[in-house]
């Protein structure tokens, strides 16, 4: 019966025109069964193509329970076949990949096993793939083990077992879970889902009979080793069994779309210090195991430490059995679900596209940097997908955010939908942690002397936006003892050389006073074209399209907004200050007030600031970022001495500017 189910749920797939699980980024053309004098994994056989016309094959060997361990012999035949498939010419030739569908999962299956067939298929050598399956830091024993058995079973069957034969053969192989037996089935739910998709109106309730059709077809068809085109099913299932069909709703299309945009945004995304990834391994299995408590997970933390290459990781990785959407503030079409619909090309209703989606094993819908999102129309197109979303069973949305999301003013997330998804433990980004430090260090010799424990700047380097900002500099230019002067440096430099400084410097200001209503992205066309193209080249700017270009960081967006209120308080007056700071704006206030008392020998500046920020009818919000500037300055004790005037004024009572956030505030500085 499990096997029936299997290759029923790839029928559904072909019917719809959907990516067939395992094989993303193609549609199905025809599907055999039970092809043991062709296949060596021949339960279900899914041959597709992708749009250049490419051919794939995926080999599936169903099997209801296996336990991936030396004394399984369910295992030990298993990769025998996988052995025997691996000999064959269009192994290294073509699209060519061998999964086992089982029912049972468990803790390993889902993170340890995933994890290292994910680093298979990532890493680019086998010498690299084993370097780092055995760093203690990185890898865990059971995944070590796994791959240890695999190589003990491929010696069995007389087959090369040595450390490239081993990783060539994992980089093709999968696990896929399918959960139809268990109580609560998501997998079921969601194939009847699609399979109403299907079906015309007048056949809405027919959905558990087409299902249960689809699963006799299966049987017979593997009984005598029989195959399935689209045409011939859709034929029988019409002549023989009368069902009546919906219309063609372009899902293939607006899927394909929805994936490049997605890969899109991920691209924006780098995971790299100069040319060395980091591997954020204890918060991908942190991430995990909060995934487990709920499907709805937020990633925090401060700005510039990696909260988004640990998303990117994440996604990347749940892509090769699942599907994903990636949303961004720079990737995101505005004006709700019907804008994007049209845009897709979809005729479907949300709920009914993610269906489809989830339907291949699961679907994340990530979203990056939920807290900078400021424009109200893009938030209605995000606020749609998300209520989409969670009445999708097995649909789980996950995002970034800095650490005072949500502080001010709650969530603009609906409430309703994260409650329907299940609120899991959010997943807490820090600085550099000791492995992690490690790894780099070993990884490239200018970076240890960055990360050094003695580094004077070490407060700096342990952040990862700054430590990539700061590789690849001469070893003999000072690094900036705090990032405030990293950021002014930037600011007067114009990220650049004394070539060019001036038309760079000036765009950055330029950039800087949009910066105060938008975070872009910004229009270029009356712009030096050599000072765009300057900081693009720098990584201050990216350019999205033609002549329109974001900051590459929303650290950088910080920087400009902070160094343009310090050298021109006035701009103070053009921000909202009556409604709460938002994420995009605070920051920057703060980084003002780092500069004013950093760059200052007394707290004058700093001090004006403050008072400027606390008059009536300002929100507590604008000030607060003004006090936090002290305690989160990496420079903290000269700070406090500097400011010490202003804190111990009218005997240490700073409610001489007192309003409802000054609690808190207060107790970060002294506490």
């Amino acid at each position: 019966m499990f096997e029936g189910q299997v290759g029923a749920y790839y029928l559904v797939s072909m019917l719809a025109g959907g990516e067939p699980r395992g094989l993303p980024g193609t549609i199905v053309t025809r599907i055999e069964f039970q092809r043991a004098s062709e296949r060596p994994l021949d339960d279900v056989i899914i041959h597709a193509t992708n749009g250049h016309g490419k051919q794939a094959v995926l080999e599936v060997q169903v099997k209801r329970t296996i336990d991936f361990i030396a004394s399984d012999l369910v295992f030990r035949e298993l990769v025998a076949q996988v052995a025997k498939a691996a000999v064959k010419p269009e192994f290294d030739t073509h699209r060519y990949e061998l999964a086992v569908a089982t029912e049972r999962t468990s803790t390993k299956i889902e993170r340890s096993y995933q994890e290292v067939l994910s680093w298979a298929r990532e890493l680019g050598t086998a010498e690299t793939f084993f370097s780092r399956l055995r760093q203690k830091r990185l890898a865990n024993s059971d995944m070590r083990k796994f791959v240890e058995n695999f190589r003990a079973n491929l010696k069995l069957a007389g087959a090369l077992h040595d450390d490239p034969a081993v990783w060539r053969i994992l980089r093709r192989f999968q696990i896929l879970v399918f959960d139809f037996n268990q109580e609560g089935s998501s997998t079921e739910i969601l194939v009847r889902d699609r399979c109403g998709m299907l079906l015309a109106p007048e056949d809405a309730s027919k959905v558990n009979a087409f299902w249960q059709t689809l699963v006799t077809l299966t049987l017979e068809s593997a009984a005598k080793g029989g195959e399935k085109t689209p045409a011939q099913l859709r034929e029988t299932l019409v002549n023989e069994y009368h069902y009546h069909f919906a219309g063609d709703r372009q899902l293939a299309n607006a899927r394909a779309a929805l994936q490049e945009a997605s890969f899109g945004a991920l691209q924006d995304i780098s995971a790299l210090v100069g040319s060395v990834h980091v591997d954020r391994a204890a918060h991908i299995e942190n991430f995990y195991a909060s995934l487990d408590k709920g499907r709805y997970v937020e990633i925090r933390g401060a700005s510039g430490v990696g909260k988004s290459g640990v998303l990117k990781h994440i996604a990347e990785q749940i892509s090769l059995e699942a599907r994903v959407i990636v949303l961004s503030p720079a990737r995101t079409l505005p004006h709700g679900w019907l804008s994007l619909q049209a845009t897709l090309g979809c005729t479907a209703s949300a709920r009914d596209f993610l269906s489809d989606l989830a339907s291949d094993g699961g679907a994340v819908l990530f979203i990056d940097g939920v807290d900078i999102f400021e424009d109200e129309d893009k938030k209605t197109t995000v606020r749609d997908l998300v209520r989409a979303a969670a009445s999708v069973p097995n649909f789980s949305l996950v995002v970034t955010a800095r650490g005072d999301f949500g502080k001010d003013e709650p969530s603009w997330l609906p409430k309703e939908a994260l409650d329907a998804l299940g609120r899991a433990p959010a997943v807490l980004i820090d600085d550099l942690n000791a492995d992690e430090i490690d790894q780099l260090s070993d990884a490239d010799p200018s970076l240890a002397s960055l990360l050094a424990d003695k580094h004077p700047a070490r407060e700096v380097t342990r952040n990862l936006f700054r430590l990539a900002r700061l590789a690849g500099r001469a070893t003999e230019s000072p690094v900036p003892a705090s990032e405030a002067a990293m950021a002014e440096q930037w600011w007067k430099t114009g990220d650049g050389g004394e070539t060019g400084r001036r038309e760079r410097t000036r765009l950055l200001r330029t950039l800087s006073e949009q910066s105060l209503k938008s975070s872009g992205p910004f229009d270029t066309r009356s712009e030096p074209s050599e000072a765009v193209q300057s900081l693009i080249e720098s990584a201050t700017l990216r350019e999205l399209k033609a002549e329109q270009v974001v900051f590459h960081h929303d650290v950088l967006h910080d920087w400009a907004v902070g160094c343009l209120l310090h050298d021109e308080p006035a701009f103070i007056d053009q921000l909202a200050l009556g409604s709460p700071a938002p994420e995009t704006l605070a920051r920057g206030v703060e980084i003002a007030a780092r500069l004013s008392i950093e760059t200052s020998t007394d707290d004058t500046q700093w001090a004006a600031l403050l008072t400027r920020l606390s008059q009536a009818g300002i929100h507590g919000s604008w000030r607060r970022a003004v006090l936090l500037a002290l305690v989160r300055s990496e420079i903290g004790s000269p700070v406090l001495d500097r400011a010490s005037k202003s804190l111990l004024a009218y005997k240490g009572k700073l409610d001489l500017y007192s309003d409802r956030c000054m609690s808190s505030a207060s107790c970060c500085i002294t506490g």
